[in-house]
């Protein structure tokens, strides 16, 4: 029997445990049992019960209606430390810290794509908890990805029917076109930056001549500076994980990617070499292989952080004279479109900026390099004049 009667409660309403077996645990093995109380008639409780076998049949694990969306929470970053490095999961729970009590305790089953709406227009409005100010709609739509990946566990899970986040709107992102550094403030731009610090124009050559990420180059050592072969090999990054900023082992896409680079950059690295060689043997120490270039310790055994180098290299904007708006990717967007500009294969583009595909590198720059469509028209006039187009030998 499945139904067993209890005693009424204090308005004599009659009551039912109902159970119906949820199957072994899949890793204990131990005994699982869905149970519900009903008040009510003995019609109703079987109603309850013929549920119960439906969402059992469904694969649903018991307890489903107990779950909170907070709980469902801590369930999906626990789940995602066995297939995503550290600094992902610590940054996945950093973005739990945004989630209101109210939304936490709800059932996952009670979720709505309205609430999760009415929660993101929140954190727009007041998410911030250390200034009162809104989030930004970058920030919203990382605590949305979360939110949405623990439903979609829950899904599979058969814990849910549908995911309410998938349907859910946080704010959209504008997509941000390149904007690259104007080739002809990049001198003014370096003078500017040996006054916020003597290394720094050669950190924003190594930028801009490799093309590296800012997580990249912060994570370069001396160990990967092949000054024989002249070639740089970017196989660490520098990221914030929750509010530390940790060395990770990998670059954005996983692997390592070999860079050769111009003498000029060469000569500069080797110079930032000789300096920091100079420093340690002052300090009685020498300076290891796996220093970080970067670096403002002896020992090089701290890389700088992404952030302080990006305020300086704003302050050296300021000074330069270029937009407020300048930023440490517009070198990278400088060496792409610069080199498309000047005949370089998307292929080797693409190599050098590290995108997976080349498409990555045609959908982000192609037309949308200054002067170039003025080529192509010049070219199709030439061809409508009666101009000679046979191909050169």
């Amino acid at each position: 029997m499945a139904i067993y009667p209890l005693s009424p409660d204090r308005h004599g309403n009659p009551r039912w445990r109902v159970y119906v077996e949820a199957g072994p645990d899949a890793v204990s093995g131990t005994r699982r049992q869905k149970t519900k109380v009903v008040r009510g008639t003995y019609k109703q409780a079987e109603l309850v019960h013929a549920r119960l076998l439906v969402e059992h049949g469904d694969g649903r694990l018991a307890g489903t209606d107990e779950v909170t969306l907070g709980e469902l929470l801590e369930r999906f970053v626990t789940h995602k430390t066995l297939s995503t490095s550290g600094t992902t999961t610590d940054t996945y729970r950093h973005q739990l810290a945004y989630i209101t009590p109210w939304l936490a305790k709800m059932h996952v089953t009670k979720v709505r794509a309205q609430d999760l709406d009415a929660f993101y227009a929140h954190l727009a409005a007041n998410g911030n908890k250390r200034t009162g100010r809104g989030l930004s709609p970058a920030a919203i739509r990382n605590v949305h990805v979360v939110i949405r990946g623990a439903f979609e566990l829950a899904r599979r899970y058969g814990w849910v029917a549908v995911n309410p986040a998938a349907t859910a709107e946080p704010p959209k992102l504008p997509r941000r076109l390149p904007s690259p550094v104007a080739a002809g403030a990049v001198d003014a731009l370096f003078r500017a930056a040996a006054h916020e610090h003597p290394a720094l124009p050669v950190y924003l050559r190594v930028t801009l001549c490799v093309g590296g990420r800012r997580a990249e180059v912060h994570g370069l050592r001396w160990s990967t500076v092949d000054f024989a072969a002249g070639r740089v090999t970017l196989r660490e990054t520098v990221v914030r994980a929750g509010k530390e900023w940790v060395v990770k082992p990998t670059t954005k896409t996983g692997g390592e990617r070999f860079v050769d680079i111009d003498a000029g950059t060469l000569e500069l690295l080797r110079g930032l070499h000789d300096e920091a060689f100079e420093v340690a043997l002052a300090c009685g120490v020498a300076l290891p292989g796996d220093a970080f270039v970067f670096s403002d310790e002896p020992v090089g055994e701290t890389p700088w952080k992404p952030a302080t180098t990006a305020r300086r290299f704003k302050r050296a904007c300021v000074a330069a004279g270029l937009p407020a708006t300048t930023r440490l990717h517009d070198l990278r967007h400088l060496m792409a479109t610069h080199l498309i500009d000047q005949g370089v294969s998307i292929a080797v583009v693409s190599a050098r900026l590290g995108h997976a595909q080349n498409s990555t590198t045609l959908d982000i720059y192609t037309g949308r390099i200054a002067g170039s469509d003025r080529g192509a028209a010049d070219v199709m006039g030439t061809l409508a004049d009666g101009g000679d187009q046979s191909p050169k030998s």
